[in-house]
């Protein structure tokens, strides 16, 4: 089971994944441009997946915000719905026998692996790896349209705190924008690839002293040029 939440306004999205990473919730999180899924509103900004087992992090966080801006459903998933399933088949009739095979092969595959133990959740948009020494989540991928391409990848530490977020938007493959966390939730650096040819063309860091160095890549060679 997963709860679904939905932010209301970009501000409310904002404040509820800050939240999220202050009190080490790990989720998965989206913003909604379009309606393409029945389950999705127009009304919402975005959407926030939560495992099951945070519910009651998740009621001690919310005494803390305006419900009005969220919007809780805890649910199976968007693919339990009779009507979007019929719609899924229509649609993807036989490409979706491969997909399951695929998830499948990936799966079983994946779980003889000496480090990690992997499952599909979410109606398997949200593929997690866990560690086999100790069962914590050390990474999260998002496929909400079931095309093998993740629009989001998150990192975890040992102790669960997220220490990367990875961007792509256009599922090309190849990430256009990466954020970095320290072990207390700050954020601490970020990287864009912003012409999508994976040479990276701004980055900046934070350093322990507290001063910040940015980086760009003018002339895209793959060597970093200071910026003062």
């Amino acid at each position: 089971m997963i709860f679904y939440i939905f932010t209301a306004s970009e501000i409310a999205h904002g404040v509820l994944i800050e939240q999220l990473q202050q009190m080490q919730i790990p989720y998965s999180a989206r913003v909604m441009t379009d309606s393409s899924f029945p389950s999705f509103s127009i009304r919402n900004y975005g959407e926030v997946l939560v495992a099951e087992k945070e519910g009651e992090s998740l009621k001690e966080l919310f005494g803390q915000l305006d419900t009005q801006d969220y919007t809780v459903r805890l649910e199976k998933g968007k693919g339990s719905s009779k009507q979007w399933f019929t719609r899924l088949l229509a649609v993807y009739a036989v490409v979706i026998s491969l997909v399951c095979l695929r998830y499948w092969y990936m799966v079983e595959t994946g779980n003889d692996s000496k480090n990690f133990d992997i499952q599909w959740e979410d109606n398997n948009t949200l593929l997690l790896y866990y560690s086999k020494e100790d069962g914590s989540l050390l990474s999260s991928h998002q496929d909400a349209n079931y095309d093998l391409n993740f629009e989001q990848s998150n990192v975890y530490a040992r102790g669960g705190e997220q220490v990367s977020r990875s961007m792509d938007d256009n599922e090309d493959g190849m990430f256009e924008y990466s954020a970095y966390y320290s072990q207390d939730r700050q954020l601490v650096g970020e990287l864009w690839d912003l012409d999508r040819n994976q040479i990276a063309d701004m980055y900046w860091t934070l350093l322990a002293s507290g001063d910040t160095l940015r980086f760009n890549d003018t002339n895209q060679d793959g060597i970093w040029e200071l910026q003062r």
